[in-house]
């Protein structure tokens, strides 16, 4: 804490100025962009006819329900890619007339 006081006091004043006008400007975009998001989202739940009473809270049951079928799609699709990998290296040992050896050569 102390480094940091240190630097506060040995920058000019100009400086701080000017960082925190810098800084003004960022949230003042930031809150903007926050807003335009939040009408957006206004907009589409309007348009959908999702009433403010339904959103899904963090215990949402069909949030839960909706969060664990991702994950399970996650998963289906990492083991369908394995499952395309090893079939392209049967193909390879087929090629190479080792598909029974059990060897991966290098």
């Amino acid at each position: 804490m102390r480094n940091q006081d240190q630097v506060i006091r040995d920058t000019p004043p100009e400086k701080i100025r000017q960082a925190l006008a810098s800084l003004s400007r960022q949230l003042t975009i930031t809150t903007r962009n926050l807003e335009t998001c939040t009408e957006h989202v206004s907009v589409l739940e309007e348009r959908q006819g999702i009433l403010l009473t339904e959103r899904w809270g963090c215990d949402h049951p069909r949030r839960i329900a909706t969060a664990e079928h991702l994950n399970s799609q996650d998963y289906h699709k990492a083991i369908d890619n394995l499952e395309r990998l090893v079939v392209m290296r049967l193909f390879e040992l087929t090629k190479l007339n080792q598909s029974g050896t059990g060897e991966f050569g290098t």
